[in-house]
């Protein structure tokens, strides 16, 4: 399905602008865990452009995700050269159940934008913010200040304006007219 491209041009960048709301940096303050932010977002936006030119090019579905795992696995085993410790059993465990979560997100992930144009799919990895946040106060009742509630809100409602605004605009496709 094609959307219509400005608005989810400007559903993305409210959504970014939800994501600033959410986050409030104090810009007088130097942060690592904000360098640390920047250069996931960073890495992000690039492999949402990789895994869609990828789709476009007709790469298997399958080999995408192999490819999403392998390049982060590869660049963070020479991170952990210098910072490894010993894991205990548990904490193995828990590695083990946070790997296949993070592997059912990217195959979810690399579907989503094999299915959909880019700026459809994006503005919904700011959810992200919103699902941590609820995870805050579920299970560490920690609560969002007025800004992060702000932040909350802005992005879904680029979330909603995205799918409901793309809906209204979204040219019939061949599978829509055949159901028909």
């Amino acid at each position: 399905r094609k959307t219509h491209p400005s608005i989810s041009w400007f559903a993305l960048s409210l959504g970014f602008i939800g994501v600033l709301v959410f986050l409030h940096p104090d810009v007088n303050k130097f942060n690592v865990g904000a360098i640390y932010a920047l250069l996931a977002g960073l890495s992000l936006a690039i492999s949402s452009v990789v895994t869609q030119q990828l789709s476009r090019k007709g790469e298997d579905h399958n080999t995408t995700v192999f490819y999403s795992f392998l390049i982060p696995t590869v660049a963070l085993s020479i991170w952990e050269i210098w910072h490894w410790q010993p894991v205990s059993w548990d904490e193995l465990g828990l590695l083990i159940i946070v790997g296949f979560v993070l592997f059912l997100t990217v195959f979810l992930y690399v579907s989503a934008y094999s299915s959909a144009p880019a700026t459809f799919v994006a503005p919904f990895s700011y959810l992200t913010f919103v699902i941590a946040a609820i995870f805050d106060v579920v299970f560490w009742h920690e609560y969002l200040k007025w800004l992060g509630i702000v932040g909350a809100i802005i992005i879904l409602a680029a979330c909603y304006m995205n799918v409901v605004f793309s809906k209204r605009h979204a040219k019939p496709t061949k599978m829509a007219a055949a159901e028909k």
